[in-house]
């Protein structure tokens, strides 16, 4: 299974997310973050390369467009998990 996590997506909100996306990881196959493509560069730092979390950058100028075609065609398939925090 994999979970797709959305938070609130400002650059100190992905920062306390660290936390709760290493403690899902462990559920899952692979835990994809999205977050701002402004900050992608910075939040794909706070986790090491071989880990199972994969951020995913989306426009940050059109955000919850850009988020909704993202997710609407994971919402009816049974081996992901949405979180939206």
């Amino acid at each position: 299974m994999h979970a797709f996590v959305v938070s609130h997506n400002g650059i100190g909100d992905n920062l306390f997310m660290i936390g709760g996306l290493n403690y899902i990881k462990q559920f899952y196959k692979n835990v994809y973050f999205l977050c701002k493509d402004k900050y992608y560069n910075n939040v794909k730092l706070f986790f090491p390369k071989d880990s199972n979390i994969v951020c995913i950058p989306f426009d940050s100028n059109n955000e919850s467009i850009s988020i909704f075609n993202f997710l609407k065609d994971k919402y009816n398939n049974n081996d992901i998990d949405i979180f939206v925090c």
